[in-house]
């Protein structure tokens, strides 16, 4: 697939009757796969059901950086079958780059999510991965429940790069319910190598 690039801009309107049904990776979302994006000042509304793995609300797959600024996510996600999830209320999946800047800031998420018994979701993103050098997730804020298996969160499940250290999580609300059937489930992250 062919990523998205360039600038989003939502000018405060409200996007809604999303519905999206996904079988297919990165399929399931409203922008489904991006490259370097930057994603601007929109409510997003709906729903997506999903057997997918990579389910984002906003966007399924970034790579190579991403500004998002101002984004609401009102979006119900529902999620069968096996294996892993990596559902997020804004990002499924953060893909790491050296030397990208990845920032995720003023955004929220207000929805119920259930990815049944499948493991990693979270309310702003789902997973993270390869080499971060620059990950800031600000003033973020989480609503609605979350439900499913291991590794759930209300910001970010899994925090897992290989820099993470490097990686920042500041002053995010989590106002949220969260249930799983596994060991690994926390108010923020629900896994890290090392973030702050």
């Amino acid at each position: 697939a062919t990523p998205y690039k360039g600038v989003f801009e939502g000018n405060g309107h409200i996007i809604s009757g999303l519905n999206i049904n996904g079988t297919k990776s990165y399929q399931a979302s409203f922008l489904g796969y991006c490259d370097n994006i930057t994603l601007r000042n929109f409510t997003l509304e709906g729903s997506i059901t999903s057997t997918a793995t990579y389910t984002g609300a906003v966007v399924s797959r970034i790579q190579n950086g991403c500004t998002i600024y101002g984004v609401n996510s009102k979006v119900d996600i529902s999620m069968s079958g096996t294996g892993s999830a990596y559902a997020g209320g804004i990002v499924g999946w953060l893909v790491g780059a050296s030397g990208a800047k990845y920032t995720i800031e003023r955004c929220s998420y207000d929805g119920i999510m259930n990815v049944t018994s499948r493991n990693y979701a979270a309310g702003i993103v789902g997973n993270n991965s390869g080499n971060y050098d620059n990950i800031t997730i600000k003033d973020c804020s989480v609503a609605g429940s979350i439900k499913g298996g291991n590794y759930l969160a209300g910001i970010i499940a899994n925090f897992g790069g290989a820099n993470s250290a490097k990686a920042k999580i500041e002053n995010c609300l989590v106002a949220n319910t969260i249930t799983g059937t596994g060991t690994s489930v926390g108010a923020i992250w629900s896994y890290t190598n090392a973030a702050t």
